[in-house]
């Protein structure tokens, strides 16, 4: 796929390699992604609503902006070295059991909230950076609690802001947490 797509309303359904090198904009419908499909150095989804969900595997090389809607299914999405995943917007950003897997840079820049469901995974690998610049809630909502593993080598910074930013999900700890202020607030289920 090149050039720029847009989702609205109807159902996209990739049952083999997809390879995505312009930019998906996703603002409603689905896109079920069934097989391995990857998102080129300069391409880019833009997950405003609707549902990306399927079996297959995403490998993001460009960026994904996960704004709103619903980010599923049994496969798994990982963001490559030096990619970029962005989750942003005020609106509700729903994680329903789809692992998610960073060797690159995810920032968290909203006070929305993000609804983990069904006992989905972030991992943040070594080398890894997940940013926190806002006061938001990670809400694990339904199922089997959501985990959040910050591998050896990995780094969560909370950026100075004003509130408290809650992980409703476990927090599994062997990289770097660290505040950019003096006083900060994270919450977690656990902290192990």
């Amino acid at each position: 796929m090149t050039g720029v797509q847009t989702c609205a309303l109807p159902i996209f359904t990739a049952n083999a390699t997809t390879a995505i090198n312009g930019v998906l904009n996703l603002s409603d419908g689905t896109a079920s992604l069934n097989s391995t499909s990857s998102v080129g150095t300069s391409g880019t989804i833009n997950l405003m609503g609707g549902v990306l969900n399927g079996s297959g595997s995403l490998t993001v090389g460009g960026t994904l902006n996960w704004s709103g809607g619903t980010h599923s299914g049994t496969g798994a999405t990982s963001i490559s070295s030096g990619s970029t995943l962005t989750i942003s917007g005020n609106a509700t950003k729903t994680w329903d059991g789809r692992a998610i897997t960073s060797s690159g840079n995810a920032y968290w820049t909203d006070n929305g909230q993000w609804s983990a469901l069904n006992g989905a995974t972030f991992t943040n690998n070594n080398g890894a950076g997940f940013t926190i610049g806002g006061d938001a809630t990670l809400a694990s909502t339904s199922g089997t609690t959501a985990t959040f593993n910050n591998n050896s080598g990995a780094t969560i910074t909370k950026q100075v802001t004003t509130g408290t930013t809650t992980f409703g999900a476990k927090l599994i700890n062997a990289g770097t947490v660290r505040s950019e202020e003096h006083t900060s607030e994270l919450q977690s289920r656990g902290l192990i």
